[in-house]
């Protein structure tokens, strides 16, 4: 098991402000190898909140997050001899915006800074860095080039491989293609995809787009005023009573089925183009 949190809550305290419970006991698992999870809900639902709790960013409230095999409580977490680092090398989390990882003077030093900071030595920390440059689609003519040059999705993919380059067993994605067109959005999903087929990482992603959902999550996890509401396939959710009640929308492909099927006087016994093509042949017969 690489993440399991128990009954983990966490509460924003400010000075003469009401503290905010962002999650709610929270309990949960997530394998460290072959998830392809997607962490889904409304803005302020406590997302971000329990992913910097999956490696050790955050302590809980009250509760405890097992990461490997290392306990974080709210006590545990002050505590000097439990080591961060090494949590935070198998747990990859990489921020909503790039420019938050990347400060050095060319991609390939970014990348490799990480390993560096592990240990390794310049030549073993630059073919990491370079192999996880190749994971996302960046050859070597990036090399030598400012991160800060770079477009807005190329921007991502450094600070992706930049910690792609620690070899984590879980990777943690806080809305990954925020901010990018729509050909960008896909072709970075599909490199988050072959990262999964080739490294069996675990893949987290926060998003709001329920098409990303829908094409590419094996499991969903949805949070609603701080509770994890849901944990189950895309499919369960989609076809879940509570879906607007959590105020989440339906992927575009179902928008369409189901306005098809409400013009249609053949009704449709499952969300499928075939039904749909079938349906209307028999509509135009008829």
């Amino acid at each position: 098991m690489g993440i399991r949190l128990n009954a983990v809550s966490h509460v924003y305290t400010a000075i003469n402000q009401t503290p905010v419970e962002a999650i709610k006991n929270v309990s949960l698992s997530i394998h460290a190898n072959d998830e392809f999870i997607a962490l889904v809900g409304e803005t302020g639902s406590g997302k971000s909140t329990l992913a910097q709790h999956f490696n050790a960013l955050m302590a809980p409230t009250s509760g405890e997050a097992q990461l490997f095999d290392v306990s974080i409580t709210a006590e545990t977490f002050k505590d000097k001899k439990i080591k961060k680092t090494p949590i935070r090398k198998r747990i990859g989390l990489v921020f909503q915006f790039p420019e938050y990882q990347l400060f050095e003077e060319t991609v390939l030093k970014d990348v490799a800074f990480a390993p560096k900071n592990f240990g390794l030595k310049d030549a073993e920390a630059n073919e990491l860095a370079k192999h996880a440059l190749e994971l996302v689609g960046l050859d070597e003519s990036y090399y030598s080039r400012s991160p800060f040059h770079l477009s807005g999705g190329e921007k991502k993919r450094v600070s992706i491989a930049g910690i792609l380059a620690m070899e984590p067993d879980i990777l943690v994605l806080d809305e990954p293609t925020s901010g990018l067109d729509p050909q960008s959005q896909e072709t970075l999903m599909q490199v988050f995809q072959t990262i999964q087929e080739k490294t069996h990482t675990s893949i987290v992603f926060i998003t709001h787009d329920m098409n990303w959902v829908e094409s590419y999550a094996k499991r969903v996890l949805v949070m609603h005023q701080g509770e994890l509401v849901f944990d189950g396939t895309p499919g369960d959710l989609f076809n879940h009573p509570e879906l607007k009640t959590w105020k989440m929308d339906e992927p575009d492909r179902i928008k369409v089925l189901n306005e098809i099927k409400t013009h249609l006087k053949t009704p449709l016994k499952s969300l499928d183009f075939n039904a749909v093509i079938q349906a209307i042949k028999t509509e135009e017969t008829s």
